[in-house]
């Protein structure tokens, strides 16, 4: 009788310790995913990972961009002075270049080799070294430059200085006429004919005020080398600043030509 009770203590002791182990063993088991293939090939969350590029896409350029460098070559071929502004005749569609932004235009042609208001141009497109169209195309043109013009009538006879004239931007291509040049001295001219208000003065329109006249004494300055001397004379004619005009010694009544430096002065050189 005594044997059964300790039979069955014997009994429960190991029931106790396999279910122990067992618990031991089956535990990380209770933390595994419940879909553990899902979560092996899950992939990345979006935007963690940049797409990859495998092309650079096609550029256009279009007909500012083609005017832009066709002016840069000119202003380079022709020396241009001024602001010079390009449009087509007709819309330029432009190109299309693909996977390739290094690319230029070629200026091939144009007439006469200087800019005129309305040229027939020929030029290529090129990327990387390789034409990509060639094109001729009309080109309109204007240039622009400070130009002399007058802020009120001017008569004949006038002289001239910045009060009564102002330097204007003006498109030069307009008419074809000899401006007088924005760093011209005023002050050594005078109207040639009478000119309207708001008038650019061109070369026919002015010139030289004198300032020795025909009978006049003047001072004549006389240069040797390094040496300076100055004597008396009289003008046997009436010429502007830069002019030559004829004097005559006063002392040996001798006639010599004489270059008009300022008022009732002028001077030789030997």
């Amino acid at each position: 009788m005594k044997l059964l009770p300790a039979f069955l203590l014997a009994l429960s002791m190991a029931l106790t310790v396999r279910a122990a182990d067992l618990g031991e063993i089956t535990s990380p088991l209770a933390y595994a995913p419940s879909n553990p293939v899902a979560k092996v090939f899950e992939g990345p969350k979006s935007g963690s990972v940049p797409a990859v590029v495998t092309s650079l896409g096609t550029l256009q350029i279009g007909s500012d961009q083609v005017l832009d460098a066709l002016k840069r070559e000119m202003i380079a071929r022709c020396g241009v002075e001024g602001d010079l502004h390009l449009s087509f005749a007709r819309p330029w569609n432009g190109v299309e270049i693909r996977n390739d932004k290094d690319w230029r235009v070629v200026l091939e042609q144009m007439p006469g080799g200087f800019v005129t208001p309305s040229m027939e141009v020929v030029f290529r497109v090129e990327a990387s070294g390789k034409t990509v169209g060639t094109w001729t195309e009309t080109v309109n043109a204007k240039l622009y430059r400070p130009v002399w013009t007058t802020l009120r009538r001017l008569d004949r006879g006038e002289r001239l200085d910045s009060s009564v004239c102002a330097l204007k931007n003006t498109n030069v291509l307009s008419q074809k006429l000899p401006y007088v040049p924005a760093d011209a001295d005023l002050s050594i001219y005078e109207m040639a004919q009478t000119l309207g208000q708001e008038r650019p003065l061109t070369e026919q329109d002015i010139k030289l005020r004198p300032l020795v006249h025909k009978g006049d004494a003047v001072n004549v300055v006389v240069n040797q080398g390094a040496m300076s001397i100055s004597m008396k004379g009289v003008a046997l004619g009436t010429a502007g600043a830069g002019e030559t005009v004829g004097v005559r010694n006063r002392e040996s009544r001798k006639d010599f030509q004489a270059q008009v430096i300022g008022p009732n002065t002028v001077q030789v050189h030997f």
